[in-house]
């Protein structure tokens, strides 16, 4: 995972109900960023990895169906489990980068920004957050709502030489 917020985007572009499978931002990761971010021989090192997310812990929101992808945001259950380093709130802080704060990413006086996990909020129409307090939001923001992106790969080892 990004140890940054490396950049600033919508996590859907319509305010309609959609889940991780459906966003625009799995789209972008998977497009446009995947194809910018890694060269054509980096690209072949990442491994296509099912990805499911659960319901929302505190409002029982639908994660929608597993997909597989190269690149994906961690979920708020991720988020909060220790096995992925996050032992606290501290622990889920991010600093925002120069990059991300000239595309409109908002940051707190101490460098930390908020980012999404690819959990829906209340409803839908809401994904989860990440506070630059390092909180998870379940109740989340608007979909059409920019924020900050940590992409998650995994690389196949056995590829790396």
């Amino acid at each position: 995972m990004a140890d940054e917020i490396i950049d600033n985007q919508q996590y859907h572009n319509k305010l309609k109900a959609v889940s991780w499978a459906g966003s625009y931002m799995r789209k972008w990761l998977n497009g446009e960023f995947y194809r910018t971010a890694f060269s054509a021989s980096e690209r072949k090192l990442l491994a296509k990895v099912s990805v499911s997310t659960s319901k929302n812990k505190k409002y029982g929101t639908s994660g929608g169906k597993s997909v597989k992808d190269k690149v994906y945001l961690l979920s708020a259950q991720e988020a909060a489990k220790a096995s992925y380093g996050f032992t606290s709130n501290n622990a889920r802080k991010a600093k925002t980068t120069d990059y991300a704060k000239a595309m409109g990413a908002l940051t707190r006086d101490t460098g930390m920004g908020c980012w999404w996990p690819r959990t829906a909020g209340v409803n839908r129409k809401y994904a989860a957050n990440i506070l630059s307090s390092g909180k998870i939001y379940y109740k989340g923001y608007k979909v059409t709502i920019c924020d900050g992106v940590r992409p998650v790969i995994q690389i196949r080892v056995e590829d790396v030489k």
